[in-house]
Formats: C-alpha cells, structure tokens, sequence
C-alpha cells in the first residue's frame, strides 16, 4: 500500500476517532452559564420570566439582581434590547412595557448615607 494512502488513512481514522469522543464519550457540558451567555432568543424568554416574577413579587432589588446577570448595561437599556429583539405576543410587551416604565421611574434610596 504506498505512503500517502496510510497516511490519508490515518488522518482519517483520528478525526472518525476524535468526533465519537468529543460527541459521544466525553461531550462538553456547559453548567451554571450566566444568563448573558444565552442565545438571543432564550435571553429574551428569561427577561420575560423576569418580568413576570416582579409581577408577583415587586421587589426592586431582586428584579436589579436578575437584571444584571443580562449584562453591564444599565436596566432600562436591557429591558429596551430585549423588547426590540424578542419576539412577543402583545400581552408580553405590554408587561415589558409596563416593567420599562415602572425601572425608568424608580430612583434607588441611598439607605443610611450622611454627608
């Protein structure tokens, strides 16, 4: 058999052989992302979780906090990006809306600060 022929041989064998490790036997597995790390789609199915869970619960800091992990942007911006990127019914923008409103107007309290 000549040379290039085990070679082109081998080549291929060690690709066959490195896609069934990398796919079957030891696959990557990502666990605990950030949800910056989503997909743009899922990003905005978690936005829209967050909204829904300060409709229940209107704690500020809790809805800060999972607006954060979206990003270093400033709450309203995040809110505004998911709205124009996400594909929503009309009763979701209007939740989100309503949400953007609510961040827009909210000032946070300097609790315990002197001069």
């Amino acid at each position: 058999m000549p040379r290039w022929i085990q070679t082109l041989f081998a080549i291929l064998l060690g690709i066959m052989i490195g896609l069934l490790y990398g796919w079957k036997i030891a696959p990557v597995e990502y666990v605990d992302l950030a949800p910056n790390a989503l997909r743009t789609d899922y990003r905005a199915e978690y936005m829209l979780v967050v909204a829904e869970a300060y409709q229940h619960n209107p704690d500020p800091d809790f809805l800060l906090r999972q607006l954060a992990l979206l990003g270093n942007a400033p709450p309203a911006q995040i809110i505004q990006e998911n709205l124009d990127n996400g594909e929503y019914t009309p009763e979701e923008i209007e939740m989100l809306e309503e949400l953007l409103r609510k961040i827009e107007r909210w000032e946070p309290t300097l609790a315990g600060s002197s001069p």
